[in-house]
């Protein structure tokens, strides 16, 4: 049997570091007719209120592929651009083929959401060429400050290794994605200017005629919240900023220069700075190394207190369990008893009925014995 052809439709991937809106921004596709899918991670209150938006089956494959390589998500580590595209990854690209067959099954066009994508772009391009998609990119931009200071919060990240993730992220998002259709979007102006900013989507991505107006209105005013944009740092801010480094400084300027509509993403010098920059990483990869290993404790000592986390809660779930089992043998004791009552009952009831049978035949009896006195009256 053939395999599902899905040649020709739209995959739509946003790209961004972690806690850059990124789940807002894909949301926002929702507007323009763009399919996300039913197997999204549920929302976790205090993490991300409204949804992840964020295929389960998509994340988990992202973070094996990470994983194979000895790393994570917050992993301070250039991946090799040719890394995911051994035949050793094979079996991975063949799942990630089915997944998007799945997704597009029924759908025109899918988006597609993973923090961890930014790093995994080669392995993901390859998948769309070999089924003929045509890809499109959202690259989710935020202040360092506000993506550090949200880290901090949710994962106690120092601030200086969340700044240089943050570049990581930004990097190959920007410079893997030339030649496609693309935006570039500030989360902050998001939230400040909806409508303005989902138009400049539209436009970047070629679907102007794809915005709905109704859609447009329940994302603004049912959608988005304010309350949970926590903060919102400046251009000075990071300026000042004596633990942002050099580079991120130099990022953070381009990108609002590029988020403002005031240079082209698409310009040689756009290009040309992210390229330098890519290149300072590069020859920082020692020193982030070394980064890693001095953050390798905080790490160990997190991991070692969920592990006691889940054993406390483990003890607890069988204290539980204990209750529980008390109660249940309660219960069952208590079903016995009514059952032994009833069975009492019935046998009373019995007994009453043939007490009942006894007397009505011994009434019976008397009336014959009534009839018969009064018959040999008669005859006297």
């Amino acid at each position: 049997m053939n395999k599902l052809s899905i040649k020709g439709k739209s995959v739509y991937v946003v790209l961004g570091m972690h806690r850059s809106g990124t789940s807002a921004i894909t949301r926002a596709l929702v507007v323009m007719g763009v399919e996300l899918g039913n197997s999204l991670m549920p929302p976790i209150a205090g993490n991300n209120e409204k949804g992840f938006f964020e295929d389960t089956e998509i994340s988990a494959l992202n973070s094996e592929l990470l994983s194979s390589i000895g790393q994570d998500w917050h992993t301070l580590a250039l991946v090799p651009t040719e890394e995911f595209l051994q035949s050793k990854y094979a079996e991975c690209h063949q799942r990630a083929k089915e997944l998007l067959r799945s997704r597009l099954a029924q759908a025109e066009s899918f988006g597609m959401k993973d923090p961890r994508m930014c790093r995994l772009l080669p392995f993901w391009q390859k998948v769309f060429a070999e089924l003929g998609l045509k890809d499109a990119y959202v690259i989710a931009t935020r202040n360092p400050l506000s993506v550090a200071q949200s880290l901090k919060a949710r994962d106690n990240l120092p601030p200086e290794k969340s700044h240089y993730l943050w570049l990581e992220h930004i990097l190959p998002s920007v410079l893997l994605t030339q030649g496609k259709p693309r935006v570039l979007v500030d989360y902050d102006r998001l939230m400040a200017e909806p409508e303005r900013q989902i138009a400049r989507m539209a436009t970047g991505l070629g679907m102007e005629s794809s915005l709905d107006a109704a859609r447009l209105t329940e994302f603004t005013k049912g959608f988005l919240d304010k309350g949970l944009q926590h903060t919102s740092y400046t251009l000075q801010d990071v300026a000042e900023a004596a633990e942002v480094p050099d580079p991120v400084k130099s990022a953070v300027l381009l990108l609002d220069e590029i988020a403002s509509d005031r240079i082209s993403l698409e310009a040689e010098a756009s290009t040309e700075s992210f390229a330098r920059l890519a290149k300072q990483m590069e020859g920082m990869a020692n020193t982030l190394s070394h980064q890693e290993c001095l953050d390798a404790p905080r790490q160990i000592a997190e991991l070692s207190r969920a592990v006691h986390d889940k054993g406390v809660h483990i003890v607890n779930i069988e204290r539980a369990l204990g209750e529980r089992s008390g109660e249940v043998a309660a219960l069952s004791q208590a079903v016995h008893d009514k059952d032994v009552h009833i069975v009492n009952i019935e046998r009373a009831l019995g007994e009453r009925t043939g007490e009942v049978a006894t007397l009505s035949q011994a009434v019976h009896d008397k009336d014959v014995h009534i009839v018969n006195i009064e018959r040999a009256l008669g005859e006297r």
